[in-house]
């Protein structure tokens, strides 16, 4: 009977940091490469509704030795033009969420912070419309890549095949 429970508590463990196929940042997590990094923090973020960019990474000696993955609403906002009445609407609101990750001797990457906390409004039924989760199929990206050789224009070439 105990060994049926020790082992229902390792199974609930595993899980509990796993939402819909995506797990929680965990302070410790090891991951192979940079690009498993991205990849994760961009299939969290998508998740949880909002965007992600790298936001620091630094190379010593020609090699990246950490990397820092943040929402895309990371930094503070500025002004760009002295035109008052033709401003751009602020994206950036100082947001603080954020993985830092670093390298270990073997090679692969551990995530050595985390801050996960949001100061601004998510929506996961609109993350597909951020920047870094808009993806086009490779079939419709070769079908583009041909229309464009032959010289057909990107708006009829939306209204000629199946996309």
């Amino acid at each position: 009977m105990d060994e049926e429970v020790e082992d229902l508590t390792t199974e609930i463990e595993q899980n509990e940091n796993v939402v819909n196929g995506v797990k929680e940042p965990k302070v410790g997590m090891i991951i192979d490469s940079i690009d498993d990094v991205v990849e994760f923090y961009r299939k969290y973020a998508k998740e949880k509704g909002f965007g992600m960019s790298i936001r620091t990474s630094k190379k010593v000696g020609g090699e990246v030795r950490y990397v820092t993955v943040a929402c895309n609403h990371s930094g503070k906002p500025r002004t760009r033009g002295m035109k008052v009445n033709q401003l751009h609407p602020q994206t950036k609101t100082d947001c603080k969420a954020k993985i830092t990750t670093v390298i270990l001797a073997d090679g692969k990457w551990k995530l050595s912070s985390f801050v996960l906390n949001q100061n601004h409004v998510v929506s996961p039924g609109k993350a597909r419309f951020h920047r870094c989760h808009r993806v086009l199929n490779a079939n419709v990206k070769r079908k583009l890549l041909v229309y464009a050789k032959a010289g057909v224009r990107a708006n009829k070439s939306y209204t000629r095949g199946s996309f």
